[in-house]
């Protein structure tokens, strides 16, 4: 799949935001609560300007919206976490303490296949998103770091949802990411 965001207005920022709902497993989607987010993702040279590229594997059970989503931003250089009750990316736990910051470089490794592994738990009665453990390239950024945060109340149709995006910063481009052998293992 090719996902690409063009900007023609001088100062504008775009966005380009993919989805698709897949509907919540013969036991209700609260019947499942380990994700294991694996993907190849290909970011071409033209890309010049992407600001972000965020992956997010979620769940909406009805009364609550549980989005595990890790960004590579190139403002910060890091990795970061979506903070889904916050409705905001940080780099802080749940409590505002410290994680540890990795830098995410793969927005100037362009012109390779890039592998991402995203695994995370979700608890439906404490209504709580915890990160397990995280690796691009067959390398662990993140392992049992167990960072948590809470899901935000949201009245919606039950379904297991996948979200990709890509921002840009400068308009006048036109930038672009491929993704391939994308799965969402769910137990």
């Amino acid at each position: 799949m090719e996902m690409y965001s063009e900007g023609t207005t001088p100062g504008d920022e775009w966005n380009t935001l993919g989805y698709q709902h897949l509907g919540c497993p013969s036991g209700g989607c609260t019947s499942v609560s380990n994700f294991l987010e694996d993907m190849w993702f290909y970011i071409p040279s033209s890309s010049t300007a992407l600001q972000a590229t965020e992956y997010d594997p979620g769940v909406y059970d009805g009364s609550y919206k549980s989005f595990a989503s890790m960004q590579c931003d190139s403002n910060s250089g890091d990795w970061r976490f979506w903070d889904s009750a916050a409705n905001s990316w940080t780099i802080l736990s749940s409590t505002g303490g410290t994680l540890p910051v990795y830098k995410c470089n793969i927005l100037s490794e362009e012109n390779s296949w890039h592998h991402y592994q995203l695994y995370v738990t979700m608890n439906f009665t404490s209504h709580t998103i915890t990160y397990e453990t995280f690796v691009v390239d067959g390398v662990t950024v993140y392992s049992d770091i167990a960072n948590k945060y809470d899901a935000l109340a949201y009245a919606g149709t039950p379904t297991i949802n996948i979200e990709q995006q890509i921002d840009n910063h400068t308009a006048d481009v036109t930038d672009s990411e491929y993704l391939d052998n994308y799965n969402l293992w769910v137990w």
